[in-house]
């Protein structure tokens, strides 16, 4: 359980490492685009406007990233907790199973 949570959470910042490649490549570009001598002024307005939404997916994207991961951990943390209570319970239902079959046996 602990493995399959381990190479979730590798392949998610995997996913997450190419995602924001990939934003600073286009990010490069639409810069490119708005230095540029060559382009219409209206260009280089939605092209800025572009940029701006750019970066705030990314930032959101990165959010995500961080609250998925912390849910993860408090889904893992839960389970571990939860499995421990069912072997605690389970320990003091046979105690009390064997505590009953003793009464009997003295009555």
């Amino acid at each position: 359980m602990v493995v399959k949570s381990q190479f979730a959470e590798y392949r998610e910042s995997l996913e997450s490492d190419m995602k924001i490649n990939l934003h600073d490549i286009r990010k490069e570009a639409l810069m490119k685009m708005v230095s540029s001598s060559n382009v219409p002024q209206e260009l280089k307005n939605t092209t800025m406007q572009m940029k701006i939404s750019e970066d705030q997916v990314a930032e959101l994207t990165a959010e995500n990233f961080q609250l998925k991961r912390a849910i993860n951990k408090l889904r893992i943390l839960q389970k571990l907790k939860d499995e421990t209570s069912r072997s605690l319970f389970s320990k003091k239902v046979e105690a009390s199973e064997s505590a009953k079959k003793h009464a009997s046996k003295e009555l």
